[in-house]
């Protein structure tokens, strides 16, 4: 596992990384640029961990900054819309003027979560209303009528871009024109519209711009809409129940909470087979096949563990340690149900022992440590293992958290920008030992933003 010298030095590196001109951190020339919103996290519980040495304290504070300038960036980007409340998969230049067209919920889930953790650190106004908006497009734009949520949507035939003169002819010319200059929006040409400044940290403004807002998502409902991916996959709703959970026990928000709720009970009652085992993905209401990953439980158990954190309810930890003790027994890498690497080794596999996809069979089962827009499986578990560890006592999850945390020495060294929420996992096991939690839980909601008390929740 990580050692706080390996995290330093991962926080060092991605320091090197840093777009200095645009923010968040450098791609080769035509790549997609994504939020990175999971090497936030890492950062974010970095900059609060413990540690007394002059060089643990200079890489917080490099954390700290970095994380801060990376968000407050992406916030300000066209990769978040300012109009609709979608999150893009990435920016398609460096200073992220043109977004992907497609826009994830798990890009929406993890932008949010990590944009209510920076404003529990730092009481920046925009981030905590960044992490309402995102959970609030959830809602709108991808909650199905049976309480899941969908994967996505696809905007590449609808028009999300204005002109001054879009503008104008719905808000009238002085409207128009105020919100052609926060937007962006001053050329004849249409263009997808950013945050240039922030209306958030003014009443008056954040007034203005929340009317207009109205206003202009009205005019839009009339353009051609984008389509809609209706595929209910666990992990990715299993991140939403995370993110709509402490996004609304830390803003007072009740009805996310409800939501997170509704969605949480569905997975538990629709994604089985008749065995009991997960499954991944359903559509209207009826499961798939497809046997879970491991991925899936980890973030489904990461969402369970957030809602007893947000309501107190036992049943949420009970669900979450029930996943947890599943994914112990079927993906382990040696016999079922003994946790232990193979030599060199990954303690799980992403796929479970007895439910192998037959295409896969010459392949052998995948283990891939890296995370991507979301979790990967192994440090999705692994976090949710060291949440249940910190919450029960039990100290053969928090030995399961560490097997399958040994990998991330090496990541933080090798690829700090490809396991984000690995190395947060393993920052938070550094940052508290057997019987405290480490994720910031119970709830978030009990915090004074901005003062930097406790490490931000998971």
């Amino acid at each position: 596992m990580a050692g706080p010298r390996d995290l330093e030095a991962a926080v060092a590196q991605l320091a090197e990384l840093e777009d200095v001109e645009h923010g968040g951190f450098r791609a080769p020339e035509g790549a997609l640029r994504p939020p990175h919103a999971l090497v936030c996290e890492f950062l974010l519980r970095h900059a609060v961990a413990p540690g007394t040495s002059a060089s643990a304290r200079t890489s917080a504070q490099t954390a700290l900054g970095l994380a801060e300038r990376t968000l407050a960036a992406l916030g300000a980007s066209a990769v978040v819309d300012p109009v609709g409340g979608g999150t893009a998969r990435g920016a398609l230049d460096a200073a992220g003027t043109v977004p992907h067209p497609e826009e994830l919920l798990v890009d929406a889930a993890v932008v949010a979560r990590a944009q209510l953790h920076r404003w529990q650190l730092t009481g920046a106004p925009a981030a905590r209303r960044a992490a309402v908006d995102g959970c609030d497009w959830l809602l709108r734009a991808l909650r199905t009528p049976e309480g899941g949520f969908g994967a996505g949507v696809d905007g590449e035939e609808a028009d999300r871009r204005w002109s001054a003169a879009q503008l104008a002819t719905v808000l009238g010319d002085d409207d128009g024109a105020w919100a052609a200059a926060l937007l962006g929006t001053t050329g004849e040409e249409p263009c997808a519209p950013r945050l240039v400044h922030d209306p958030w940290s003014d009443p008056h403004d954040a007034a203005r711009w929340t009317s207009l807002r109205e206003r202009l998502r009205a005019a839009a409902a009339q353009r051609p809409q984008p389509v809609r991916d209706d595929a209910v996959v666990t992990a990715a709703n299993g991140l939403a129940v995370v993110a709509l959970a402490e996004v609304g026990a830390a803003c007072g928000r009740p009805d996310l909470v409800e939501a997170a709720v509704r969605c949480a009970e569905l997975l538990l009652r629709v994604h089985r087979d008749d065995a009991g085992h997960l499954l991944r993905v359903s559509r209207d209401g009826v499961a798939g096949g497809a046997p879970a990953a491991l991925d899936d439980h980890g973030c489904l158990a990461d969402g369970l563990l957030a809602l007893h954190g947000a309501t107190g309810d036992q049943r949420w930890l009970d669900a979450a340690r029930d996943v947890l003790d599943a994914a112990l027994v079927r993906f382990t890498a040696g016999p079922p149900g003994r946790l232990g690497r193979q030599g060199h080794g990954p303690a799980l596999h992403d796929t479970p022992h007895d439910a192998l996809d037959p295409h896969l069979v010459r392949l052998g089962r995948p283990a891939d440590p890296l995370d991507g827009a979301g979790p990967s499986g192994a440090s999705a578990t692994a976090g949710a293992l060291l949440g249940l560890a910190a919450l029960t006592g039990s100290a053969r999850h928090r030995a399961a958290a560490e097997a399958v945390l040994a990998a991330t020495g090496a990541l933080a060294l090798s690829a700090p920008l490809s396991a984000g929420w690995g190395l947060a996992v393993a920052q938070a096991a550094l940052s508290a030992p057997l019987g405290r939690s480490p994720l910031g839980r119970p709830p978030v909601a009990h915090g004074e933003p901005g003062r930097g008390e406790r490490p931000p929740a998971s």
